[in-house]
This record gives C-alpha cells, sequence and structure tokens, in this order.
C-alpha cells in the first residue's frame, strides 16, 4: 500500500501507514474524532503524524478487500488561531458520506486503467478536500459565508485566488447589519419561523451583492456586507435598498404559517427589521479591515442604543464626537 496523493506537501513514511493500519484494527469501519472528545488523547499516534496541535477533527476510512487493508482515506480539518470561533468539527455523518463516496471512488479506479486512474484519484480527491473547504467556512442554514470564511477573504487573500477582487480593492466598506425584532419573531412564532426569517433575509442581501461584494452570517441574527471599492453614498443606497427589500417582503409576514381562517396580524413596533452600521478603510485614516470592522460595530451600537431600524456612518458619528 503506497501513498500517492496528497492535498498539501507531506512526507508519508512506512511506519506511518503501519500506525494506521494499526489503529484501523479496532476500527475496521473507519473512524472520526475531534479533539473536543474525551477519546481523542486515544489518536494521539495519528494525529501527531500530521502535527497533534494542528488538527481540530480527524477523519479515517479503510476499503478491506479479502480481510485486508487495500485502501486508506485520512483527512483532517486544521485548528483556526482561535478554536472558539466557527471551527468545522467533522461527525459521523461526515464519516458515513465519506465512506460511501470513498467506496464509489475505488470501485470506479477499478474499472479504468493504471494511467487514468491516477489522474481521476486525484481529482476525486481534490473535490473532497474543495467540499470540506466550503462546508467549513459556509454557513449551513444560508449558504452565506460564516466568520470564518470572511477572515479568510480579510486575512488570506495573499494566498487564495477566489479573493483577487478584494485583493485589488483600493479600500473595502462593511455594512455591519443586526436584525431587530428576531427575537420576537423566534420566541412568537418558534424556532423554524426564525430560520426562515434568517433564509428570507440572507436572500435579500445575496441579490444585493450578486454583482460586486460579499455576504456574511457573522454569528446569530448578525450579518455583514464586504463591499470592494464602493463609496460611502453607494453604501447608503445599499443600506436603503435592504429596508425597500424588506418592506417588499411585508417583512416576511406573509411567510409565516398560520391558520388559513386567521389573518396574522403583527404590531408594527414588532416587524423584522434591521440596524446598520457603516464603516469604510479608505476613510481619512486608511484604516485596517479589523479597524473598518471595529468601526462598523461601534455605529451599530450607536444604532442600537438610539434608534433602531437605521443606519449611521461610523465617520460622520466620529465626527460629531459620539464615538
Amino acid at each position: 500500500m503506497e501513498p500517492f496523493y496528497f492535498a498539501e506537501e507531506f512526507e508519508f513514511k512506512p511506519e506511518h501507514i503501519q500506525v494506521i493500519a494499526s489503529k484501523l484494527s479496532n476500527y475496521p469501519g473507519g473512524f472520526v474524532v475531534s479533539r473536543t472528545e474525551k477519546r481523542y488523547e486515544e489518536f494521539f499516534d495519528i494525529t501527531s503524524i500530521f502535527g497533534v496541535n494542528d488538527i481540530s477533527s480527524l477523519i479515517c476510512i479503510p476499503i478491506v478487500m479479502e480481510n485486508t487493508i487495500r485502501d486508506i482515506l485520512i483527512g483532517y480539518t486544521k485548528l483556526q488561531d482561535n478554536f472558539t470561533v466557527n471551527v468545522h468539527l467533522l461527525t459521523e455523518g461526515d464519516l458515513t458520506i465519506l465512506r460511501f463516496s470513498f467506496k464509489q471512488l475505488v470501485d470506479s479506479i477499478d474499472r479504468i486503467d493504471f494511467n487514468q486512474k491516477i489522474l481521476e484519484y486525484n481529482n476525486e480527491l481534490q473535490a473532497m478536500n474543495n467540499k470540506l473547504h466550503e462546508s467549513a467556512v459556509t454557513d449551513i442554514l444560508t449558504s452565506l459565508l460564516n466568520r470564518q470564511g470572511f477572515m479568510k477573504l480579510v486575512g488570506a487573500i495573499p494566498n487564495d485566488s477566489a479573493w483577487k477582487e478584494v485583493a485589488r480593492s483600493q479600500h473595502i466598506t462593511i455594512l455591519y447589519i443586526d436584525l431587530d425584532n428576531f427575537k420576537y419573531y423566534n420566541d412568537t412564532f418558534g424556532h423554524a419561523v426564525g430560520d426562515l426569517i434568517l433564509v428570507g433575509f440572507s436572500d435579500i442581501l445575496k441579490r444585493i451583492t450578486q454583482n460586486g461584494g460579499y455576504a456574511v452570517r457573522y454569528g446569530g441574527d448578525e450579518f455583514l456586507l464586504a463591499m470592494p471599492d464602493i463609496s460611502i453614498e453607494k453604501a447608503e443606497q445599499t443600506a436603503k435598498s435592504i429596508y425597500k427589500e424588506l418592506e417588499q417582503q411585508n417583512y416576511f409576514i406573509d411567510q409565516i404559517p398560520h391558520d388559513d381562517d386567521t389573518v396574522l396580524e403583527i404590531p408594527k413596533g414588532h416587524y423584522i427589521s434591521c440596524s446598520i452600521g457603516i464603516a469604510s478603510t479608505d476613510d481619512k485614516g486608511g484604516y485596517s479591515i479589523n479597524d473598518t470592522l471595529k468601526h462598523a460595530d461601534e455605529a451599530l451600537y450607536y444604532v442600537k442604543k438610539h434608534d433602531k431600524r437605521a443606519y449611521k456612518i461610523w465617520e460622520e458619528l466620529k465626527d460629531a464626537g459620539a464615538v
């Protein structure tokens, strides 16, 4: 059994294979483990191969032919600098899906010649790697970027061609958005309606950014829009378009399930809306993206404290001595 594909450069030695094969004698169907589990220490002999301090989840799947391990798929998700923020932990569900996919992949390999086998095997494994990467940076409910995806967007630009648009940008404007009255919808109609609101609002952000920019579910009912190379005036128009879309959607009231014989009435003061803080890296100070995010958050906090259902621009608040 010889290794012939890796997602990154790695010196795989025969003794590594022996360690993994030995562990699989206790887990003939494969295993998945995350560092949050008590049994994680049991797998130190394997995690140490790849760097025990770099792994958040490890997955291993064998293909057994005539009581002999013929192939092994082993992969892991890396631990982020801040383990508490949006770490993607592999689960038994991932093990089931990848076991089935890996078996299909191996069966396919058996039916093609050796040279084609190597090429397709690499492509399939790369596709799996891409899917795992996508799931790690994408919010499952809304399919927006999650916080980790946003951090990659602004922090790993030199290493990822997908963000070339942002890398070329002269500045980035951030709209930091927090839903107003989301708790009312969630508590009154249940979490299913809460999810409906989050998905519906995310769809609004997707439409707004379809011609440029990035929509992010930053956590809970907080969202970001990262807009490259737009003016503050354009950001204001974007904020106004969000409020207009909410009004056109009738604040999602028509989408809430209810008895057909009744009219669903929600007090106007409880309509779903949002507060927005706006800041830009291109303001007078030439701020970093982290500064800009902090400034947008400060502007959002001002709105939540004083107005709600409104937007404020950090630079204007700063000039007025309000922040």
